[in-house]
């Protein structure tokens, strides 16, 4: 083999051959997924339908799933409120003093049968 190699000996001659119009429908097909060219066939148009029905769907469920966790977390951790029965009532009356009963039992009757209002005698004005 010898140490020079003559290219222009070999010509420019292409050795390798495509179809007609195959770089053309290449680029068309890269500008197509790329986004830049718009196609009106359906089977472009179909998958991006399908992936965005596919968004919405994975963001509700995931809102949706927030929320009962939210709920949940909210349910676990609120306070309880006691039920109080009439006997315990009865009973913490019954462990006040004579003078704090007979002024519970006027405030009261004032209160629902004379619609007075507490709020002016016993509040005082911060003024």
């Amino acid at each position: 083999m010898s140490d020079t190699f003559d290219f222009n000996r070999i010509g420019k001659r292409m050795p390798y051959t495509v179809p007609e119009g195959f770089f053309e429908e290449m680029e068309r097909n890269v500008m197509l997924r790329a986004g830049i060219l718009a196609d009106t066939a359906d089977s472009v148009a179909a998958p991006k339908g399908r992936r965005r029905l596919r968004m919405v769907a994975m963001a509700a469920l995931t809102a949706a799933a927030a929320g009962l966790l939210l709920l949940m977390v909210l349910r676990t951790t609120a306070p309880r409120q006691q039920e109080t029965t009439m006997s315990q009532i009865e009973d913490t009356f019954a462990n006040l003093s004579n003078e704090d009963q007979e002024f519970l039992l006027d405030m009261y009757h004032d209160y629902v049968y004379e619609g007075y209002d507490y709020t002016e005698a016993y509040c005082e004005d911060e003024e």
